[in-house]
This record gives structure tokens, sequence and C-alpha cells, in this order.
């Protein structure tokens, strides 16, 4: 499934401690970070969902991963909720965008002042028991006049590059007064995308307390958009009721994805006859909008050839519009001029899917009569016949003026006699 994700400023709840770090086993390193919430603000006696990345910074792995979160007042866990998130393995190295999420419902207490307060994330794994991470500090603020974004909806989902899609934004009052005057800007400044039909603003005039507008932009995907997930910086302004002016700041994610594709090639060969060994080199060119990731070929077995050098190669990466070959020797074991070659392809996509797909090349071989015809059979040098007439021409002159000394030898001896 692909998620769309809305990352919102943070003015009511705010994560004051981002990150921590702990050593497992003196080796591997685990760093969660506080990355979202929703909604915002969150005012109490309502609900927020927050959002941690954990990951692992250090060069092992760390086995039986477990994260449980530890609420104090104002916040509290959803009846039966304990806390605990079984990650599992998180392998060395494994950070960024291949970082684990974890997600927990947290309740603010009806009677929660404005304050900063902790939460607690301890973890533990195979080998290790409970450990504690250092408290992640929130702000807690009573709502003021805001106006929050409820959801964000893209349709289709994902866009492909070349695709046209609707944006659709549900704008909710959550203040306890009349908002008016409420413009929203898309900026597509720099990004792959490009309004239809009218402009990325949107205005409202005016919007009850509790109340909710839906805005709603046409968006084009540009051709050559990557396959990932597209952040655009999101602004709205609006007034309350003593015209105060508020702006906000968001960011609205949009993915794009373009299914791999690629194209399996005979490059090159010395393989040209039956019966006879030969090196044949394959090619693969990523012939889609998005990267090919750790990419690897090998020539599987089958009872039509024997493969004499090693079977698989490792490739890497391969951008968009980006080929690459491996080369391999192989004795055709049929009488068939046509050989199927089996290659698998293993490899992830933009979004880190893995995949292994099982491909067929064609090896059109000769026979000898056609190897003659269309003049495919090495051309004998004529060096060595251009060297052995010379050797002949030469002892026959070597042989000729020899014969010819001694024919004037015996006239000179006839003449003196």
């Amino acid at each position: 499934m692909f998620v769309l994700f809305l990352a919102l400023s943070l003015p009511f709840v705010q994560a004051v401690s981002n990150a921590t770090d702990k050593v497992i086993s003196g080796t591997a390193s685990l760093k969660v970070t506080l990355i979202s919430q929703d909604p915002d603000p969150v005012g109490p006696g309502n609900f927020v969902d927050v959002r941690f990345k954990v990951d692992n910074v250090g060069s092992q792995n760390a086995k039986g991963v477990e994260i449980q979160l530890l609420p104090r007042f104002p916040f509290s866990l959803d009846p039966g909720d304990s806390g605990i998130r079984n990650i599992g393995s998180i392998q060395g190295g494994q950070a960024g965008e291949e970082g684990v999420i974890v997600k927990y419902r947290l309740r603010v207490a009806d009677d929660a002042l404005q304050a900063t307060s902790e939460i607690e994330i301890r973890y533990r794994h195979a080998d290790i028991d409970w450990q504690k991470f250092d408290p992640f500090l929130v702000d807690v603020k009573t709502p003021d006049a805001f106006l929050a974004i409820d959801a964000v909806d893209v349709e289709p989902s994902p866009l492909r590059p070349g695709e046209e899609g609707t944006l659709t934004l549900r704008v909710r009052n959550v203040a306890d007064s009349l908002l008016r005057n409420i413009k929203i800007d898309l900026d597509l400044t720099g990004s792959s995308f490009a309004p239809v039909g009218s402009t990325a603003s949107a205005y409202i005039g005016r919007l009850e307390s509790g109340k909710s507008s839906e805005v709603i932009m046409k968006l084009f995907a540009d051709p050559q958009a990557s396959s990932k997930a597209h952040r655009l910086p999101l602004r709205m302004t609006y007034a309350d009721d003593s015209l105060t002016i508020y702006s906000k700041n968001y960011t609205v994610g949009i993915l794009v994805y373009d299914g791999p594709s690629y194209v399996l090639n005979v490059e090159d060969r010395t393989l040209q006859a039956q019966n006879k060994k030969g090196k044949v080199t394959v090619s693969i060119s990523n012939t889609g909008s998005g990267d090919m990731k750790y990419v690897t070929l090998e020539i599987l077995p089958s009872d039509k050839y024997v493969v004499l050098s090693k079977d698989a190669e490792y490739l890497g990466n391969l951008e968009s519009d980006d080929f690459e070959t491996a080369e391999f020797e192989i004795y055709p074991a049929t009488n068939d001029l046509l050989v199927p070659i089996d290659v698998s392809v293993r490899y992830k996509d933009s979004f880190n899917k893995e995949y292994a797909d099982k491909r067929q090349v064609k090896l059109q071989l000769y026979s000898s009569a056609e190897l003659k015809k269309y003049e495919l059979t090495p051309k004998q040098s004529r060096v060595w016949l251009v060297v052995a007439l010379f050797v002949v021409l030469l002892a026959a002159w070597i042989a000729y003026r020899r014969w010819e000394r001694k024919r004037l030898r015996k006239r000179q001896k006839e003449a003196e006699a």
C-alpha cells in the first residue's frame, strides 16, 4: 500500500527533545525520533496520534527489538494498550527512509494545563532487558484560533508520471470562534507538478467553529517525475473575529510511482555455433522512471546449456535510462539453433519493494553453412600465405642464380679449352 503523509508544524504540541540514542551490545545504536502528530494541535480531552521513527545507526543488527511508550500525565494510552510494539530485527545502518515507524494513540487529560510534559520510551531485545531512552518533552497548550487540515487525499494514488490527479484538502476550524478570509497556497515552485485549470490557491470566506470545508486542486505530474514521495510546501493565512492574522506552514506529501520497467538483451557474444563454448554478454536497460537498486543477474540452470563461468553477477544500482552488462561463459547442450537462456533478475524499486523476476533471452546459433553464408566465421589470415609465397619465390630466385652462375662457369671453361 502507498502512504500519503502530512507533516505539520507543531504550534500546540511540540517535541522539545526530538531524538535520543542508546548503544545496544556496544555495536548497534538505536536512535528514536518523534516525527509527527495528528491532529495538530491537540487540546485537553482530545486524542493525538504520535509517530516515532526508530533507526539503527550502528554497524551491527539489533534482533528481537521491542519498544514501549511510558506515558505520564497528562497523557494516557487506550485501555488494553500496554504501549509495547514488537519491531523484530533492525539491520545495522537501517536508518533514514528505511527506519521503522512506530505509532501510538494518546489521550490528553481533560484537566491538562499548559505545560511541558515528558513521554518516555524504553526498549529491549533478545539479550538485553528493558533500557530507557532519554524522555521526550512535549509542550501542551490550550488551543487558540487554529485552522487544522483534517485529511489530505490524492486520486489516483499513487500518481504516475504524466498523469493528472486531484488533491483534496479538508480544512477544519478547531477554534472556539469564527475564522474568516482563509487563503490556502500550495507552492509548486521547482516541483514536478503543475496546476490544471486554475492556480494552486484556494479561498474560503468564512468557516464556523467546529465546521469543515474541502478545497480541491487539480495537479499534473511531470512525465519525468521521479518515483518517490514529493513534499510540497503549503501555507494557510486566516483571521479570527478580532481580525488578528494567523499564518501556518504545512507540508503535503504526494506519492509518484511508476512500476519497474526494463529490457534484457544479448548485447554481445563469441558463441555462434553448436557444440562450442563461448562468451555471452547479457545487458539490462532500465526503461522506467524510477531507480532499480541492488540489481543482480543470474543465469538459471537448464538442460539446454551449461554455465562454465560464474552464474550470477551483482550490477548495483540502475538509474532511469541507464544500463549495465554481465558476461557469462556458456556451452550449448542442445542441437537446437535457438537456445532459450533463463535469467533471474533480482532488485528493489524506489520504495525498497523487492522483486525477483524470471525472464528469458534467446541465443541464436548457426549451422556451418549459415556461418559461411553470413560470414560469421573468423576469416583466415593471409599473412602466412604471403610469407610462404615470398619464401618460394626467394628460393626459386636463389636456385636460378646458382644455376646461372654454373652455366657461365661452364661456358668459360669451354671457351678456354
